[in-house]
């Protein structure tokens, strides 16, 4: 595909073992974590005929998208971590401000273990300094980072 994998950023996700007169066949199931821009793929003629980034979420929104992925055995384990991995680049770690004006410092993200979403992991500026976790989605609605 034109890159070499990061195995120390990846995670297997799943091994199939299938078993066919006396051969075995082993495929592993891998998600790696790698900002590659499209330009610099190959594409293996017979083999991919296109390719193109597209945010977790806006593959959710489309349910015809959403279906196909959904038939292949992989997807639904790997995208949580696709979610939580998309966020990340767009919240990096940091100072932000709310809406109303409060300052919170963002340390990373997690998954809710309730909905396996992507939330931030923050602390307030102000007052007792609390540390809480917002869904990510809201948290990019709400939040600017501060300059």
């Amino acid at each position: 595909m034109g890159f070499a994998p990061d195995f120390a950023h990846s995670r297997l996700l799943r091994t199939d073992i299938t078993e066919r007169e006396g051969d075995s066949f082993i495929r592993d199931t891998w998600l790696f974590f790698q900002d590659v821009p499209l330009e610099q793929m190959v594409y293996q003629p017979g083999e991919v005929e296109d390719g193109m980034w597209l945010y977790p979420e806006i593959i959710e929104e489309d349910p015809r998208l959403w279906r196909e992925l959904n038939e292949l055995l992989f997807w639904p384990r790997a995208y949580p971590y696709l979610m939580l991995e998309s966020m990340r680049l767009r919240i990096p770690a940091g100072d932000y401000v709310w809406d109303d004006g409060k300052p919170y410092r963002v340390s990373g993200l997690t998954l809710s273990m309730e909905t396996e979403r992507p939330v931030v992991i923050c602390q307030g500026l102000f007052g007792p300094s609390e540390r809480w976790t917002v869904p990510a989605g809201r948290f990019l609605a709400h939040a600017r980072p501060k300059r």
